[in-house]
Formats: structure tokens, C-alpha cells, sequence
């Protein structure tokens, strides 16, 4: 809803100054994997939000993970996640990153 999140480039961009609440679910089959959540400020500098990893190395069983946070926001500012190292199983229901606005400023 309201076009803030383009999924051909896996970007959110917020539509207005405001404190935001971002999601990261993934489900792996034991892969290695390291996923980062950034925020790309106006300036084009990028901050770290939050991380996940996996390193089970158990290719039988699926694995599921989800990191949450809030975030204050610039209108206009980024928020995207950045595969470190590693893949998620993406034809997953399990694998989602959302946001939304909890209130503006």
C-alpha cells in the first residue's frame, strides 16, 4: 500500500518523516547465510540497522529467523536488506521484509 516499497530493486523509501517499523523474516535449508539491514540516509550514506545469520550446515531441516526494529526516517530515506553472504529459499512465504509508518513527525 502506497507505493513506498519497490519491489523490483527491493527498496523502501519513505514517503514521510516519521518513526517506522521494519521486518525481516527468511527461512534457509542450513546454508551458510548473512543477511544486513540498511538505511540509506539523504547524504547517500548507508547506517546499519540489524543482521541475521545462519551457519547450521544441516541441508534436511529448514530454518527460520526474524528481526524486527524501529526506525526513524528522513522523507525519502532508504531501507533495503543486502545478502552478505549466502541465499534465501526465495519461493517462500517465510521470506518477507515489510515496513510500515507508526506515526509521522
Amino acid at each position: 500500500m502506497g507505493n513506498a516499497y519497490d519491489a523490483n530493486i527491493g527498496i523502501f523509501t519513505a514517503p514521510y518523516k516519521g518513526a517506522y517499523f521494519f521486518t525481516l523474516n527468511y527461512r534457509s535449508r542450513g546454508q551458510k547465510i548473512y543477511l544486513s539491514v540498511y538505511k540509506e540516509k539523504k547524504d547517500g550514506n548507508r547506517e546499519y540497522l540489524m543482521d541475521m545469520f545462519d551457519d547450521t550446515n544441516n541441508t534436511e531441516k529448514d530454518y527460520m529467523a526474524s528481526s524486527s526494529r524501529i526506525v526513524d526516517l528522513e522523507h525519502e530515506e532508504k531501507v533495503y536488506v543486502n545478502a552478505e553472504i549466502g541465499h534465501v529459499l526465495t519461493s517462500s512465504w517465510s521470506n518477507m521484509f515489510s515496513g510500515f509508518l507508526l506515526h509521522p513527525m
